[in-house]
C-alpha cells in the first residue's frame, strides 16, 4: 500500500520516463479512478531559453505530458500495462487557460473515464493553486513491445 506524498524515486517504479523528460515530481493523491501529481517548472529548464526569451513560458505540450505521465503512474499502479507501455494515443479539447511561468508549481489531477481493451481514457485539469491552466482529454494505448 502506498503513503502520500509518492516522491520521484518511488513514482519511477510505475513510470518509464526519466529526466529531462520527467515531468511529475510527485503523487499527492490517489483514488479509485483518480490521481493527482505535482509538478514545480524550475527556472533553469532548457525549454524556458527559447519560449520565449524575455518572457518565459512552459509550452503547452508539455503541460499535456505532464497530465499524460501522471496518467502513467496510474496505469503502472492499477496493473493497466503490466508488462506493456502506455503510449499517448489521442488528445481532445485540451484547452489552456492561464500562462505558467518558471517557478509556478502544478497539480495534475487525471480521471480515467473508461477503457475499451487496451485504451485508456482520461480527463485532466491542470491547476496552479485555484486557477485552471488547462484541461482536457486524452487517450493513452497500451501495447505489449514484446510481440512488435
Amino acid at each position: 500500500m502506498n503513503t502520500y506524498p509518492l516522491e520521484r524515486e518511488e513514482l519511477c517504479r510505475y513510470l518509464p520516463h526519466r529526466p529531462p523528460f520527467l515531468f511529475v515530481d510527485r503523487i499527492v493523491r490517489k483514488e479509485e479512478s483518480r490521481i493527482a501529481g505535482e509538478i514545480t517548472f524550475r527556472a533553469e529548464e532548457s525549454f524556458f531559453e527559447g519560449h520565449y526569451p524575455g518572457h518565459p513560458v512552459v509550452p503547452g505540450v508539455l503541460l499535456i505530458e505532464a497530465a499524460a505521465q501522471t496518467a502513467a503512474v496510474f496505469t503502472g499502479m492499477e496493473g493497466y500495462s503490466a508488462g506493456k507501455t502506455g503510449y499517448l494515443a489521442k488528445v481532445e479539447d485540451m484547452q489552456f487557460k492561464a500562462p505558467v511561468k518558471p517557478g509556478d508549481r502544478l497539480e495534475c489531477e487525471v480521471y480515467l473515464e473508461r477503457v475499451l481493451g487496451d485504451f485508456l481514457f482520461f480527463s485532466s485539469t491542470v491547476r496552479k493553486g485555484d486557477v485552471v491552466v488547462a484541461k482536457g482529454k486524452f487517450t493513452v494505448v497500451v501495447k505489449d513491445d514484446r510481440r512488435e
